[in-house]
């Protein structure tokens, strides 16, 4: 088989173990997310940085339900309390946009993370 024939073969192949992999994991992530605490801001830390170790150990993203963009959950502290945000990276403008923000977490949905995406720049603290 030419190399060009088996790279794409093999993509294809990736690309369905990816859609069947966020397919599988979505009700068993939301799942334990449901019974995750979600009252202060460390707890809305902790369910972010779970849900984004999952997505980005399994090469999966999170879709926003506002925007449909490829998003990764943040927490944000406001004056009313902590939220939820979906951002999702603009490498036009070389950082992240926020699209959403909740109280309450809605349903998420996994799905593929797309090739062309780019990982950001780790910002410095």
């Amino acid at each position: 088989m030419p190399i060009d024939e088996l790279l794409s073969s093999c993509a294809t192949a990736q690309r369905l173990f990816q859609q069947e992999l966020a397919a599988r994991l979505q009700e068993p992530v939301m799942e334990k997310i449901y019974h995750m605490p979600q009252t202060s801001l460390q707890d809305f830390r902790e369910v972010c940085n779970w849900v984004n170790q999952i997505v980005g150990t399994f090469s999966l993203a999170i879709k926003c339900p506002k925007t449909g963009h490829k998003a990764v959950l943040r927490p944000h502290s406001m004056e009313t309390g902590p939220r939820f945000v979906f951002s999702y990276y603009d490498p036009n403008k070389q950082s992240y946009i926020a699209t959403m923000h909740t109280r309450v977490l809605p349903h998420l949905e996994l799905t593929t993370r797309d090739e062309m995406q780019q990982s950001p720049p780790k910002r410095s603290r």
